[in-house]
């Protein structure tokens, strides 16, 4: 009796250890994703018609985008969910899908990208910023304050979350480093990085006068001395750079396209110019600190890093992107000077007086003025720079390829 009992006992807890296993496993197949989902995607680039950016149709191939970018443009198979918004973040989206058509594609496909990919049997997770850290109160006045920061810093992530986006939907698993330009009007361009050092080795090749004041944060930032060792620019090197110089291009076009909110909703006043010249001076210019980081970094890597030097040279994907991203800036500037002369002569006819020098902007009536540094000087020192021989030689090989 007592050994039919341990049997009977033994089976049944047999039988509990596989009722347990098949419990777990029915579990842990309900949440695990199936390997060949497809990610889904939300972007409406044909949309985004921005009307400052003419771009030349270019049929030359680039690495794996002659077909990638035409998917872009064309949202071939791509589902459309979307994340609803309400509040503040719906002021902020609305705001820059009507006036800003680029800057509100970047943020908006970003936000509404997957947060996984699937490559061949192999899924990686990534972590998405919430663009909302960015803005800084709830009063539309502190919103379109801070639209340039957003766009700049979700342009980064952008840049990085849509190479698994495209690569996931051609089906190519990432080999090395990649980043994912966004140049306008609904093109994306998939750059390959090559091999690089650390921006901050350049130092010794640029100016001492654009070293000193207090001015030079940016380069202080992002080249040499307190440029962390994790920072795109160090890290991805040229490619680092290039992530830059592109992220404030967009963030200083959402800036100056805000230009018909303010005219249209704000109080026409020094007040309100001074606050829209603002948002644009403080990113204009980073147009020539870029470019010239840039050259200089490929003039240290000629002269120190040939093989470097020469794969760079050859990457026809950067070379594109940073023809673009020069052409688009230069452009931008232009207008924007142009529209702020008209705005001193809107202001001088309402009775205010406007002085301008290369150093500041000053709006007022009698005694009462309000000033602002408009970096003229800034950005003269730098373009001058740019003008030497060694860069326009430099320019002129990068226009070769």
């Amino acid at each position: 009796m007592t050994r039919k009992m341990g049997k009977l006992l033994s089976l049944t807890g047999t039988l509990l250890i596989l009722l347990l296993l098949m419990q777990c496993a029915q579990k842990y197949s309900k949440t695990q994703p199936a390997e060949n989902t497809k990610p889904e995607y939300y972007g409406k680039d044909d949309q985004y018609d921005d009307e400052n950016n003419d771009y030349d149709n270019e049929d030359e191939k680039e690495y794996d985008n002659d077909d990638i970018d035409n998917d872009i443009k064309k949202n071939k198979d791509i589902p459309k969910k979307i994340k609803k918004a309400t509040g503040t973040r719906l002021v902020v989206l609305n705001l820059l899908k009507k006036y800003s058509p680029s800057g509100y594609h970047i943020v908006d496909t970003y936000r509404n990208s997957p947060s996984s990919f699937s490559f061949m049997g192999t899924r990686i997770k990534m972590s998405q910023t919430d663009f909302m850290v960015y803005v800084r109160g709830n009063e539309k006045k502190d919103i379109l304050k801070s639209l340039n920061t957003v766009v700049h810093e979700t342009c980064h992530g952008y840049t990085s979350r849509m190479v698994y986006v495209i690569l996931s939907r051609k089906n190519m698993k990432p080999r090395g480093s990649y980043s994912a330009f966004y140049l306008g009007k609904g093109e994306t361009v998939l750059v390959k990085q090559t091999k690089v050092f650390p921006s901050r080795k350049i130092h010794r090749y640029f100016p001492a006068k654009l070293k000193k004041g207090r001015l030079n944060f940016r380069f202080k930032t992002y080249i040499y001395p307190n440029a962390s060792p994790i920072l795109g620019t160090q890290r991805s090197g040229i490619y680092g750079l290039l992530d830059e110089f592109n992220a404030y291009y967009h963030g200083t076009k959402t800036a100056f396209d805000m230009m018909r909110y303010y005219k249209k909703h704000m109080e026409n006043t020094d007040k309100t110019w001074f606050k829209y010249l603002q948002s644009v001076y403080g990113t204009y210019y980073a147009y020539a600190e870029f470019k010239l980081f840039i050259l200089t970094y490929l003039l240290y890597a000629k002269n120190n890093y040939p093989g470097v030097y020469r794969d760079i040279m050859n990457n026809r994907a950067f070379i594109k992107v940073f023809i673009k991203v020069d052409k688009n800036y230069s452009r931008l500037i232009k207008e924007f000077f142009k529209v702020r002369k008209g705005i001193f002569s809107m202001l001088r006819k309402k009775g205010y007086t406007v002085s301008d020098s290369d150093r500041f902007t000053r709006i007022g009536k009698g005694y009462m003025r309000r000033g602002i540094g408009n970096f003229i000087s800034r950005y003269r020192a730098y373009m001058k720079e740019i003008n030497r021989y060694k860069f326009r030689q430099m320019m002129r090989l990068i226009n070769k390829n």
